[in-house]
């Protein structure tokens, strides 16, 4: 039993942070709901992304989370993803961003009158060329936690140790 009780913990811990994904809240002695996104309207050619999860756009950081380690009284749970303490921890900083070198179409707006109606469309006149260059943009990623510390996590792990030594003393 003692060799497997870490195992059996850290399964739980695992099921307990993938709640998180699904629930979209974290427990510690009540649930904490996660912020909800700020952005409602789309920034350019990028998919409105009002109706999708939190923290889940390709599923890479739910499951991600896996055991560690183990030793004969601890288990360890983590994540490889490198974002995964930005988002569990929060993270608010000025960071400089990179954009590569690309072609912008210039447009511009023309009257078209038909009838008693007027509509405006955008005619292409040609091309200008970005150069690469570096701007700094302010990150803010507010916190959504989905693992660490949790007295509910503590309590269900109490729980199913004293089912473990139940379940032999009874046998």
């Amino acid at each position: 039993m003692m060799t497997t009780l870490p195992y059996k913990a850290g399964v739980l811990m695992i099921a307990f942070t993938k709640d998180r994904f699904k629930y979209e809240n974290w427990i510690d002695r009540y649930p904490e709901p996660w912020q909800r996104r700020s952005r409602k309207k789309t920034w350019g050619k990028k998919k409105n992304d009002t109706g999708r999860a939190l923290l889940v756009k390709s599923g890479r950081l739910r499951r991600s989370v896996r055991i560690i380690s183990t030793t004969a009284n601890s288990v360890t749970i983590g994540s490889d993803v490198p974002y995964a303490r930005a988002h569990n921890d929060g993270f608010k900083k000025e960071v400089l961003q990179e954009v590569s070198s690309y072609k912008r179409k210039i447009t511009r707006g023309k009257m078209l009158k038909s009838g008693k109606r007027s509509t405006k469309t955008k005619e292409t006149t040609g091309y200008t060329h970005v150069k690469f260059h570096i701007r700094a943009i302010k990150q803010n990623i507010p916190r959504r936690r989905f693992m660490g510390e949790s007295k509910y996590l503590n309590m269900q792990i109490s729980r199913m140790i004293t089912a473990e030594v139940n379940k032999i003393f009874n046998t």
